[in-house]
């Protein structure tokens, strides 16, 4: 049984949101809200997620017998309410916040944002509420979530679940509400705006993304510049390099361009692969054609320090919240878990989504920052998520005891040896992964 002392979550606190929220109203509740947040994270960990699950870990934890229907009705609108309130706590005030042993081009920045979107797919009761596509005899009934990670302290800042037809570009200026002063931001080209970028540049916020073909660019002095024109130039004197103050866009933001040309057989991939993106009757222009031999970004970080090849170096850092996902999608079931409602009810998706925020906001990745950061300091290995997850899995109830409630050190010592041993990313001589990059670690 896990007493009021022995729950991973500060009990005091928890019971103050759902009393606030109104998830709980009565000082007799039957379901402790503690224990429901203790017992998912447990059967959410094992990657094998069900309600019967759920509510049997429950009642092994409670010693008293609640069944998966009360479990059930309790995932209602005041749930959610509840563990938005409780996100907005655990992430805020996540566990052992990591002081990461970080590539040096970290130092100047705040914190390093990353965004992203992932599609989920839900059951077709709920095709009204999410969208999806359809072809007028099948439906597939799908969800687009919008994630928000900071890089360099290594926490989940923000979840949204929406509907697929609201793309990455309508969520482009929703990350004001939560970048300030000094923070970086990388985007792709979904989120692609004029006026964030803009926001960026007057409120000292950093950013880095590629350029979008076919934007408007002027010169520092407001007069056009072909792009085109220019870089065919550089290809005839030999030159592989942009480096320059423009303007862009009808907003003319000014930002600082960059770009290097690719060697013919990358030129040759991307190409194929612009083609590919594109619908058959939409062929590419001939300057998308053309820009597909170089690789341009658009910035607001300074030259100075700020070499072409450490931005490079930086965008690249942008894929890792890639592997977060695929982590968090092959260990723990999350399609699955978001999906698991077979009902109209288009709230259970994202409370269910809120839930799995909560489990890797503040138990997964506290644990993996914890363990990460003693490997560097150590021995200047990194920790694969990857592989880590594994051994979290299978040691999951002593993790959040020896780690989450107090820092055990004779456990984490003899864990430190297992997973420098056996879960660490291989060193390659060829070329760098995720973590040297990020660590600024030879190869």
């Amino acid at each position: 049984m896990l007493d009021k002392n022995n729950q991973f979550f500060d009990s005091e606190k928890i019971l103050s949101i759902a009393f606030e929220t109104e998830f709980i109203r009565r000082s007799n509740y039957k379901i402790d809200p503690c224990l429901l947040l203790t017992s998912f994270i447990i059967v959410l960990a094992k990657g094998s997620y069900s309600l019967r699950e759920w509510a049997l870990k429950y009642s092994t934890f409670s010693e008293t017998i609640i069944s998966f229907q009360a479990i059930h009705k309790k995932l209602s609108i005041r749930c959610l309410s509840f563990l938005e309130g409780v996100v907005q706590y655990v992430l805020s005030n996540a566990i052992f916040h990591n002081t990461r042993y970080n590539h040096s081009i970290f130092d100047k920045f705040n914190r390093v944002i990353i965004e992203d979107s992932t599609c989920i797919k839900l059951c077709n009761a709920l095709f009204e509420s999410f969208s999806g596509n359809s072809n007028g005899i099948v439906k597939k009934t799908m969800s687009r979530i919008q994630f928000t990670f900071d890089l360099k302290g290594g926490q989940w800042l923000n979840g949204k679940l929406g509907t697929y037809k609201v793309t990455d570009n309508t969520f482009s200026t929703d990350i004001q509400n939560r970048v300030e002063k000094g923070d970086l931001v990388l985007r792709d080209l979904g989120y692609w705006n004029l006026s964030a970028f803009r926001y960026f540049v007057e409120n000292e916020i950093l950013f880095l993304s590629k350029l979008k073909v076919g934007t408007a660019i002027f010169k520092v002095d407001g007069g056009n510049l072909d792009i085109q024109k220019l870089l065919k130039s550089y290809d005839k004197q030999g030159v592989n390099q942009l480096d320059m103050q423009v303007l862009i866009g009808v907003l003319k933001v000014p930002v600082r361009i960059v770009g290097y040309k690719l060697d013919s057989l990358q030129a040759q991939k991307k190409l194929s692969a612009s083609k590919k993106s594109r619908h058959k009757n939409q062929p590419l222009s001939k300057l998308a054609m053309y820009l597909t031999s170089w690789n341009i970004f658009i910035t607001n970080i300074e030259a100075e320090g700020f070499e072409l090849s450490k931005i490079i170096d930086i965008y690249k850092l942008r894929w890792y919240i890639e592997m977060l996902f695929k982590n968090w999608k092959s260990n723990f079931n999350f399609e699955k878990v978001v999906s698991a409602s077979k009902g109209p009810d288009p709230l259970k998706p994202e409370i269910m989504m809120y839930l799995s925020l909560i489990f890797m906001g503040a138990f997964f990745q506290p644990s993996y920052n914890i363990f990460n950061e003693i490997l560097l300091t150590k021995s200047k290995v990194i920790l694969s998520p990857f592989k880590f997850a594994t051994r979290f899995k299978e040691k999951i109830v002593e993790y959040l005891k020896h780690i989450i409630l107090n820092i055990n050190m004779t456990f984490i010592q003899n864990e430190v040896l297992k997973l420098q041993k056996y879960c660490c990313y291989e060193k390659r001589k060829d070329r760098k992964n995720m973590g040297q990059l990020i660590y600024n670690i030879s190869p």
